[in-house]
């Protein structure tokens, strides 16, 4: 996966006042392309879940896991295309992505989504800046790019989506998991 960088160079003969008038109505230009794109995809990713016939995963959750990933972009327009790539590759292996549980009837809303094997197991945990490895901890052990949450009990092995070729080691290991 690759990322666009743009910069902007200033000099001194620049007047601040509309550089940042500039910077503010690029960074809400992008936000706003990025946003309508991702509208359009789950649109069309909707439509082709309904044709399918044979589809059986409940399209209401299909909907709200659309909606979070939706969020996550608008939320984090830079890793917009690590997010739907991960979605797309985890879906294509079989995955199904739901919405996290609640811990409590008061709890606000959810920020992350499970990726669940077709037996129910719990590969790992995705969110708008990385992928935490759960049932596949141990498949990520001295990769590259991989984090270590601490010394903390209870804490999962992740990596970020601004790692370069994260998606890529995430699908790997998410088809290591299949075959566990």
């Amino acid at each position: 996966m690759t990322a666009t960088t743009v910069g902007l160079l200033v000099s001194p003969e620049h007047d601040p006042i509309e550089t940042a008038r500039w910077y503010v109505a690029f960074t809400t230009a992008v936000a706003e392309e990025t946003a309508t794109a991702v509208a359009e995809e789950t649109a069309l990713a909707r439509a082709a879940r309904d044709a399918d016939d044979d589809d059986q995963v409940d399209e209401s959750e299909d909907s709200k896991v659309d909606d979070l990933v939706q969020r996550w972009v608008a939320f984090r327009p830079g890793n917009a295309e690590m997010l739907r790539a991960a979605v797309k590759g985890l879906r294509a292996l079989g995955y199904e992505l739901r919405l996290s549980e609640p811990r409590s009837s008061g709890a606000g809303s959810r920020t992350y989504l499970r990726a669940l094997r077709a037996d129910g197991a719990n590969c790992g945990y995705l969110n708008s800046t990385s992928f935490s490895f759960v049932g596949a901890a141990m498949l990520v052990e001295n990769k590259s790019g991989i984090k270590n949450s601490g010394i903390k009990p209870g804490r999962y092995p992740y990596i970020p989506w601004k790692v370069s070729g994260s998606v890529e080691i995430v699908i790997k290991v998410a088809q290591d998991f299949l075959a566990m």
